[in-house]
């Protein structure tokens, strides 16, 4: 018997977790069988499910507030944005969209990641999404997106006093000097009509 070194193929689909490759088959079949040599092929599946991952926020001083869409985070202080999810493999990364753009990425640690930004500003307003990537077998797979996250900037109760007092001083300054100017007036008018009073006495 002569024995004939085969290779098998591996079918594979990227966005379902099928892969393709190919594994060597050690086949014994006889010399007169050679020309009608049948192919067996297996086809092994891996399915890797991921699941939608998870998308929340943390304020580690206390300076934000819940809104009816979302948070409000007080300008100026620091929040964090914590993606995470169930997944059965170890390792891959989190990406962090605002929109359609992916702002930062990641590394997995525990199946989760933690996006932070020191000092809010409303640069950071918008809509934020985690979505979760691994890869198994030298393939690169991705979970869908999360569920929507609206940031909403806003100043604090300070900053809001404060422009409302600089506010009603400048009023207050305006009205001042309105009327100011118009005492100026009436006393210019009123030293008008007496010098114009007195010569006319002088005339008669």
């Amino acid at each position: 018997m002569d024995r004939v070194l085969g290779k098998r193929p591996l079918a594979n689909a990227d966005h379902h977790g099928i892969e393709m490759g190919f594994e060597e088959s050690d086949e014994n079949i006889s010399a007169s069988a050679l020309t009608s040599v049948t192919v067996e092929y297996s086809i092994r599946l891996v399915n890797v499910d991921l699941q939608q991952p998870s998308i929340s926020h943390s304020a580690p001083n206390g300076r934000f507030a819940e809104g009816p869409q979302g948070p409000v985070i007080t300008r100026g202080h620091s929040f964090t944005i914590i993606c995470s999810t169930q997944s059965q493999f170890p390792g891959g990364s989190f990406h962090l969209f605002r929109g359609s753009n992916i702002t930062r990425s990641e590394s997995a640690v525990n199946h989760s990641a933690s996006f932070f930004f020191p000092e809010a500003d409303y640069s950071h307003e918008g809509n934020y999404r985690c979505v979760y990537e691994v890869s198994v077998s030298s393939h690169t797979f991705r979970s869908s997106a999360s569920k929507l996250l609206l940031i909403t900037i806003t100043d604090s109760l300070l900053s809001v006093i404060g422009a409302a007092v600089s506010g009603v001083l400048l009023l207050l300054s305006v009205l001042i000097i309105i009327l100011l100017l118009r005492r100026r007036q009436k006393q210019g008018a009123a030293n008008l009509y007496e010098g114009e009073s007195s010569e006319n006495k002088n005339e008669y």
